[in-house]
């Protein structure tokens, strides 16, 4: 699991160097999201693990759909 998710953010971080820094660490917390809920984490776990809230999760999973 460790392995996919450093290769999620590598990914994301390349893809967001891009369109600016910023954009980039929205990118890698999306994919990291992404990538907790389709191992089977709930909204609130994947919040709990990142310290992010579930709202902000929830913005970051349609964020990186849109992409």
């Amino acid at each position: 699991v460790a392995e996919e998710i450093e290769i999620e953010l590598d990914n994301a971080y390349e893809d967001g160097r891009e369109s600016g820094v910023e954009e980039g660490q929205i990118k890698a917390y999306a994919a990291v999201a992404k990538h907790l809920l389709s191992r089977g984490m709930t909204l609130d776990m994947v919040a709990d693990y990142t310290n992010i809230s579930v709202d902000k999760v929830k913005d970051l999973c349609v964020r990186e759909s849109e992409d």
